[in-house]
């Protein structure tokens, strides 16, 4: 299940988090060791590379499994956001 879009509001509920609550809920509340929690961040499109970069930082930071990158992704963006991951 992929969560709903949000390009409608901001790239994300508050920028130097990576997200709003709902990813630190769904990662206190996982049972099951094999469910994938996923940050998504529409940044990289509405606010560019750099913020997505900071969001990034702050869904891993978090402890996300995956972030997924929503519009304007070019294969120079996910290579530049990888690059600065830890978790590789």
């Amino acid at each position: 299940m992929l969560p709903r879009p949000m390009a409608q509001r901001q790239a994300d509920a508050d920028p130097g988090r990576g997200g709003d609550r709902q990813d630190e809920a769904a990662l206190s509340a996982r049972q099951d060791s094999k469910l994938v929690i996923a940050g998504r961040t529409s940044a990289l499109a509405i606010t560019g590379l750099d913020d997505a970069m900071k969001r990034a930082k702050a869904y891993e930071a978090a402890g996300v499994d995956a972030i997924f990158l929503a519009g304007g992704v070019t294969v120079e963006a996910i290579e530049a956001i990888s690059s600065r991951s830890t978790s590789r």
